[in-house]
């Protein structure tokens, strides 16, 4: 398993834990800690595998997290749509990771409820990779 899969099973492992969180008003303390440290560590393992599958694709590096959004809808590996969701879910995590205190349950909550835009994500890039992987070994005639 390389870098990039091992990201993408963090990744879905935590959506997958997020989903307890699915239809909570995040009331109690112990409950919004939970989901807003998954919601962070959830956006950041999706930033860390495009950041890897721009490596791999010799992308230019962005300058911001909203920057890659862009670079990779440009370069068609994922639609300027998602792109535009993703933006608002770097927002999200921009503030979670900068001014905690100011972040209300009913903010995580509609992560919770968003959490699907990075499994669009991720799905998007693992087509992304595949698609080039496929290319690759038809060029070198395997099968």
């Amino acid at each position: 398993m390389d870098d990039f899969e091992a990201c993408a099973n963090r990744l879905k492992k935590y959506l997958d834990d997020l989903r307890e969180f699915e239809g909570s008003d995040l009331s109690g303390k112990k409950d919004y800690y939970a989901a807003s440290m998954l919601a962070f560590s959830a956006i950041n393992e999706s930033l860390r595998a495009a950041e890897l599958l721009m490596a791999e694709e010799a992308m230019p590096a962005p300058a911001t997290y909203r920057e890659m959004m862009g670079i990779l809808a440009g370069k068609q590996a994922i639609s300027a749509h998602l792109a535009g969701r993703m933006k608002l879910l770097v927002t999200t995590r921009n503030m979670i990771a900068h001014e905690y205190g100011e972040i209300m349950p009913k903010d995580v909550s509609g992560f919770v409820s968003k959490s699907g835009t990075l499994r669009e994500f991720i799905a998007a890039l693992m087509r992304r990779r595949e698609g080039r992987k496929q290319r690759k070994n038809g060029r070198n005639g395997k099968k």
